[in-house]
């Protein structure tokens, strides 16, 4: 319930805010009407016998289009502008934790006498890479699948600290899948 409250109030925050901003097209009108109202109140005469009336019903006419724009905003344009502000996709939430997991794989360590520990570590990356990409082209479809497996453009090289040239090459291979899914992050291919 609070949560519901706390939508409300920002829809007519958002409401109000953009039918003030709509509203201050005719602020000079409004004010040039009251000036004019309270100089005949105060007895200075006009040419015009009726005037008063007619900026009376003027002024009504302006509160009514207040009335109508607040709530032209406040049932259409503030409920979207806040689901445009707010909503996140499921897509998006998944890419991010695709991209937050494979921080650890690239930066793990491995000694470089344990060809085990490197033959599991690969294993273990090939399984993560493709259960990533079959999500992927499940779910965003074959492009996106084929923008995160992309390696086009490499350079070869070995990366300081790796335990062996195969696990340079898992770095590599990874940082480069890394870089794709901030890519298709945003980018908004999940959209």
């Amino acid at each position: 319930m609070r949560e519901y409250r706390q939508y409300l109030l920002a829809c007519f925050v958002i409401a109000f805010r953009g039918s003030v901003q709509s509203a201050s097209n005719w602020a000079g009108v409004v004010g040039f009407g009251s000036v004019g109202i309270g100089l005949w109140y105060f007895g200075v005469k006009f040419p015009a016998p009726e005037w008063p009336w007619d900026f009376v019903v003027a002024l009504s006419y302006f509160f009514v289009a207040c009335v109508v724009i607040f709530l032209f905003r406040l049932i259409f344009v503030a409920p979207y502008q806040l689901y445009r502000k707010y909503w996140r996709p499921p897509a998006l939430e998944q890419l991010n934790k695709f991209y937050v997991e494979i921080g650890p794989l690239i930066e793990r360590s491995l000694p470089k006498d344990d060809p085990a520990a490197i033959d599991a570590h690969v294993k273990n990356t090939s399984q993560w890479v493709n259960n990533t990409a079959k999500w992927i082209g499940d779910n965003l479809g074959g492009p996106a699948k084929e923008r995160f497996l992309d390696r086009t453009g490499m350079l070869a090289g070995e990366y300081l600290g790796a335990a062996s040239a195969q696990h340079s090459a898992v770095i590599s291979n990874l940082t480069r899948y890394r870089r794709n899914l901030r890519d298709l992050i945003e980018k908004d291919v999940w959209r």
